[in-house]
């Protein structure tokens, strides 16, 4: 089953603004928030935020009157039709929003509150957004939306634990600000700096975020297993296991803390010599020969990794994206010589660079 975020226009906005211009430096926390969306996620839907009832009182026009009604707009969104072709952003099939999730009743008073009204179309679009928020968490995915209606009816940004990235989030402020020395005082956020250090000009910067979507896959992948296996553990102990290594990742993504170097096929060459050198050494010793051949796969699998747990090169889930981050932010050059080549002279100005 894919992961899926829903965002709304307002978290969008600054990705946006990061492609097309304008982009301030107060838009960098949303921009980081979105880009990791799209990128820790199979699928991005992009919901739009319903308006408030203007209590329009202008009189029926004849044709109204004739047909019974008027036209009403309960929302309007952005043109995505870019993103939409790179299979980045798509706006969400409202066919597909489910009727049947029940609310509380301190969420139907959220969606009277927001719609200024307790009936009617901007009621009903009111009770629609937030049924599809509400679903989508119970199905296992994440709410990236910035507007005031999602904030008050939902508190989860992201079915992803937090402490998973939190650690990430320090560890990168403090080096930026080691690094830059008092150069520039802004912290270009983890995922953002990734996504700008492969990016020379603007027009690059959906292809490279697409192109990382597709290389950040498969640990993609794997750590959603792991999250989705955590809602519902085999055991007790099993649920420990999975909580561990997910707080060992987030140690590993710091880039102060250089990860291990491993050559996949160096590696498995050594694997394997030690495999047959230790089968070797166990029958002349007069064991069994099986039994030689662990040993030394085990005794070689602590060289290759430093000395790591041997479990690390096999739990692939978390430590798969732990290795991508890690390696990507150790090639982020200094903020300066990040931003410059992409912003106008105005948005250098605002970013003091």
């Amino acid at each position: 089953m894919p992961s899926v975020a829903i965002c709304d226009p307002d978290a969008f906005y600054p990705l946006r603004s990061l492609v097309d211009g304008n982009l301030r430096p107060e838009d960098l926390p949303q921009l980081e928030r979105f880009i990791r969306a799209i990128v820790l996620h199979d699928e991005v839907r992009m919901v739009l935020n319903p308006w408030p009832d203007g209590q329009d009182e202008r009189e029926w026009e004849p044709e109204e009157i004739e047909v019974g009604g008027r036209p009403v707009i309960v929302a309007v969104g952005p043109v995505i039709d870019q993103y939409e072709r790179l299979g980045l952003i798509e706006h969400l099939d409202y066919a597909a929003v489910p009727l049947d999730i029940n609310l509380s009743a301190e969420l139907i008073e959220v969606a009277k509150a927001q719609a200024n009204a307790d009936g009617g179309p901007y009621f009903e679009a009111h009770l629609k957004f937030i049924r599809l928020l509400v679903g989508t968490v119970e199905a296992g995915g994440s709410i990236v939306c910035e507007g005031e209606t999602a904030g008050q009816a939902i508190q989860v940004a992201s079915q992803i634990p937090d402490e998973l990235m939190n650690n990430l989030d320090e560890a990168w402020a403090q080096l930026v600000a080691a690094a830059n020395a008092g150069d520039v005082g802004l912290v270009v956020p983890p995922f953002v700096s990734i996504l700008l250090s492969r990016c020379a000009r603007r027009d690059a910067i959906l292809p490279v975020l697409t192109d990382m979507k597709v290389e950040y896959a498969n640990a993609r992948r794997a750590i959603w297993a792991l999250i989705t296996e955590l809602r519902n553990p085999a055991s007790i102990v099993r649920a420990q296991d999975i909580r561990r290594e997910l707080t060992d990742a987030a140690r590993a993504m710091d880039p102060q803390h250089e990860w291990p170097e491993l050559v996949p096929v160096r590696a498995l060459w050594k694997l394997l010599t030690a495999a047959v050198g230790g089968a070797a050494v166990g029958q002349l010793a007069g064991g069994h020969p099986a039994v030689g051949a662990a040993i030394g796969t085990v005794n070689q699998a602590r060289e290759v990794i430093g000395g790591a747990d041997p479990r690390a090169i096999l739990a692939r889930g978390a430590f798969d994206l732990a290795r991508r981050i890690n390696r990507d932010l150790r090639e982020v050059p200094r903020m300066p010589e990040l931003l410059r080549p992409l912003l106008t002279h105005q948005e250098r100005e605002r970013f003091g660079i």
